[in-house]
């Protein structure tokens, strides 16, 4: 999967038009933007202007295909990825080290990449949801701080 998001805003903006990231992908489409940098935390860029990409490498692990007797919960599958994220932005990033927000040169990009186990399961015979489980690593060194871990829910 590959996927490019972006705002641009020519001239002046205030700051709560600027656009932000998220670590985590809870929703898998939405309508709207929603800035994905899975290897840094949440709110880490800020920018005027934005362009995010996604792109995701997903392979089979096991098909279940199967319930537990009447339990309403069937487990469909078991899958991975390889994911990597890029933003590039004309903002502000915050610094980890001095915990304030830095300016960057207009559209520097910044890296991230993961790896992911997710478990596809119907809840109550109608509710699709994915569990997954996720190591991400910020590439730049500056302004990451170790790799993240999160477990999240996706419907």
């Amino acid at each position: 999967m590959a996927r490019v998001l972006g705002q641009w805003i020519d001239g002046q903006a205030t700051l709560p038009d600027y656009a932000t990231t998220t670590s985590l992908q809870i929703y898998s489409n939405l309508p709207s933007p929603y800035y994905v940098m899975r290897g840094y935390p949440t709110g880490q860029f800020l920018g005027k202007s934005v362009a995010n990409y996604d792109l995701e490498y997903r392979f089979p692990i096991s098909e279940i295909n199967r319930g537990s007797g009447t339990t309403p919960i069937f487990i469909r599958q078991f899958h991975g990825a390889v994911v990597a994220d890029g933003i590039q932005l004309d903002g502000y990033v915050l610094n980890p080290k001095s915990e304030s927000f830095e300016r960057v040169n207009a559209w520097k990009t910044f890296w991230d990449m993961g790896l992911e186990v997710k478990a596809d399961v119907t809840v109550g015979f109608q509710f699709p949801f994915t569990f997954y489980a996720g190591t991400y690593w910020p590439l730049d060194n500056h302004f990451g701080n170790g790799n993240q871990f999160a477990l999240g829910l996706q419907y």
